[in-house]
């Protein structure tokens, strides 16, 4: 965290972070009792909100993924069957498509079974994180993504809105 106190001469840069909520800096204060609050919204926030703090820089904008990055994968399905050919690959999205079905990926939840990387390898065993998840999401419609995830979607119009006049 400390590297986030040092102080840029720019007024006009922003800077923010994305940041899963499994990947938070080990030295972020308060960790152990933030990971101990169980609304994985309000830990999000919380988290953000610390981060904010600690950064003591008004410029600073963070953003903490809930759950996971793997979240936004949940909401590009369609991208990630494109970089499948195995039949039980096909058939393992076709059940996680299932199992997620009326969620928001967002929601999806942080148990040790049911976390969206779970879920993931649970039924693509072959999924790997930083192979098919960056490359969904490259190749994933970002509007898509953004109406499936409010948060994230609220955090990319702030990005946006800073540009405005």
């Amino acid at each position: 965290m400390r590297d986030l106190n040092r102080r840029w001469t720019a007024p006009n840069t922003t800077f923010t972070t994305l940041i899963d909520l499994y990947g938070l800096p080990k030295d972020l204060p308060g960790r152990a009792t933030l990971l101990s609050e169980p609304d994985t919204n309000r830990r999000t926030i919380q988290a953000e909100q610390i981060i904010a703090r600690e950064a003591v820089d008004p410029r600073w904008l963070p953003y903490v993924q809930r759950h996971e990055v793997e979240a936004l994968v949940l909401a590009a399905l369609p991208q990630l069957r494109s970089m499948l050919s195995e039949k039980d690959q096909l058939d393992g999205l076709a059940a996680l498509t299932r199992d997620i079905a009326g969620k928001l990926p967002e929601d999806v939840n942080d148990g040790e079974h049911t976390a969206p990387s779970k879920r993931l390898l649970k039924r693509i065993p072959k999924y790997v994180k930083t192979l098919h998840g960056p490359n969904t999401l490259r190749i994933a419609d970002l509007a898509q993504v953004r109406a499936a995830c409010p948060r994230f979607n609220a955090w990319v119009s702030r990005l946006e809105s800073l540009g405005a006049p």
